[in-house]
């Protein structure tokens, strides 16, 4: 292996490229599974489940998981093959994804990935300061993303929930610390 990206290749070497995606699908509301009306939750989860077949057709690695828990989520944000990641479920104030006991904004990742998305209420809301103030683009999701990827979330609640209020900012990878 070269020593720095600026020296040569001098013998044969395998690199590996991470090539998987995952769309996670969260918990729904037991109102949610009676049908009078899809949620947005719903259509996220639908639009997110048509992604994961467009993706696989690419020749990504697609992984779609329903019901996810915490616990399975965290697992597949610290998987070294991830390149892509997408939420779709409920979220809870301060940038908690997957309900109000679900997964706190850290960093996950073992290195940058292209594309975070978490379609979910709150899930770029992030005061991380007392008094709160909103820092859009300083939510710890961010440290999961190189910087040249993109983290999309929402930093508002159900009440004034609309789809024009998503949000995309720039990564700010940071390593991981170990």
């Amino acid at each position: 292996m070269p020593e720095s990206q600026d020296s040569p290749i001098n013998e044969c070497a395998q690199f590996l490229v991470p090539n998987t995606c995952y769309i996670d699908l969260g918990q729904l509301k037991w109102g949610e599974h009676f049908g009078l009306m899809n949620t947005i939750v719903q259509n996220f989860q639908a639009e997110s489940t048509a992604l994961s077949k467009q993706w696989s057709d690419q020749g990504f690695n697609a992984i779609l998981t329903s019901d996810i828990h915490s616990d399975q989520m965290k697992s597949h944000l610290q998987d070294s093959d991830l390149y892509y990641y997408v939420f779709a479920g409920h979220g809870a104030p301060e940038g908690i994804i997957n309900g109000d006991n679900g997964l706190p904004p850290a960093k996950y990742t073992k290195h940058g990935i292209a594309l975070m998305q978490l379609l979910a209420c709150y899930s770029l809301q992030w005061t991380g300061a007392h008094p709160p103030i909103w820092l859009f683009t300083q939510s710890p999701w961010q440290w999961n993303v190189s910087i040249p990827g993109k983290l999309s979330g929402y930093a508002i609640g159900p009440n004034n929930f609309t789809r024009s209020n998503l949000i995309t900012v720039p990564g700010v990878e940071q390593q991981l610390q170990r």
